[in-house]
């Protein structure tokens, strides 16, 4: 490992995540190739890397041939992946933004949703699923539109597109049993709501209209107002699944906090972004502060 480990440049390591599921990752050139890597960090994640593997096979299966799953192998305990040299389906929407091709990045949007949709599901009750995320067996009370396994971290970054085909990455969260679709989609949608937050108010106009997603002050994001009809598709609540979001991460990392939905059943379109009150803008730092402060007690 310390042979590959010192050909590599800015390793990177999201260090809030719990210890059993930390590893670093990194671009590197092996061989005078350019390939791709992930280690683990310290001896606990050591089980995360071999459960990798096997999530991979795991997508490889759910996603048959819809997309092209790019799989590992693993040498001395590291993963080496193929570079892909293509865009990610988030930089392509982030393209057209900032072109103001607000239909080309719907259209975009919309093939991701679709590609979803179109995968192998059922109708079912997804009970492991909710045994994972740590959901009681009867708060399930209803069957839901489930894919055939869980892809929870199919989100347009880890989507590589070329012009023939799409080359879907990062595994890590890929479960081998039924995930409610429409949990996905919005993990998805939610993704590029903060990725994308700066170029979507930045953008907002009559042409772009937007609606308040979550947060006041400072930390509010906004949606664009045409995303929304992807929510209207989907019969589980938009509250409902944003706390999901907050259950996976709190399963995963160290510090996590349930936001503030601000998306309400009658979302209003806003061509502008308005400007915070006075006492919004004098309680927020005043409240991150104290969530700073409580996070050291921890």
């Amino acid at each position: 490992m310390n042979r590959i480990v010192s050909k590599m440049g800015c390793p990177k390591c999201n260090t809030n995540r719990k210890p059993e599921y930390r590893i670093v990752s990194a671009t590197i050139y092996k061989g005078g190739k350019k390939v791709f890597i992930k280690y683990p960090q310290n001896e606990l994640s050591h089980q995360f890397i071999k459960d990798i593997v096997k999530r991979e096979i795991t997508a490889q299966k759910g996603f048959a041939h819809q997309a092209q799953v790019v799989r590992s192998r693993i040498v001395d305990g590291i993963l080496i992946y193929p570079y892909i040299p293509f865009p990610n389906l988030e930089t392509l929407i982030d393209e057209k933004l900032s072109t103001k091709d607000f239909q080309g990045a719907h259209h975009l949007l919309k093939s991701y949703v679709l590609f979803l949709r179109n995968l192998a599901q059922s109708k079912m009750k997804p009970l492991q699923f909710a045994k994972e995320f740590g959901l009681r067996r009867e708060s399930v009370t209803k069957e839901l539109n489930s894919l055939s396994f869980g892809p929870i971290d199919c989100i347009p970054s880890n989507i590589l597109v070329s012009k023939t085909q799409w080359y879907v990455v990062d595994h890590e969260w890929t479960y081998d049993f039924p995930v409610p679709v429409d949990y996905v989609i919005f993990r998805g949608i939610y993704s590029l709501v903060l990725s994308l937050q700066s170029k979507i108010q930045s953008h907002t106009s009559a042409d772009f209209p937007v609606s308040r997603f979550e947060g006041y002050g400072k930390n509010q994001t906004f949606i664009p107002y045409d995303w929304l009809q992807f929510f209207k598709e989907m019969e589980i609540p938009i509250k409902d699944l944003y706390f999901l979001e907050y259950l996976f991460q709190k399963k995963i990392q160290i510090y996590s906090k349930l936001g503030i939905l601000r998306l309400g059943a009658k979302p209003k379109k806003l061509e502008k972004i308005p400007q915070p009150s006075m006492l919004v803008r004098t309680l927020v730092p005043v409240v991150s502060k104290l969530q700073k402060w409580l996070l050291r007690l921890k």
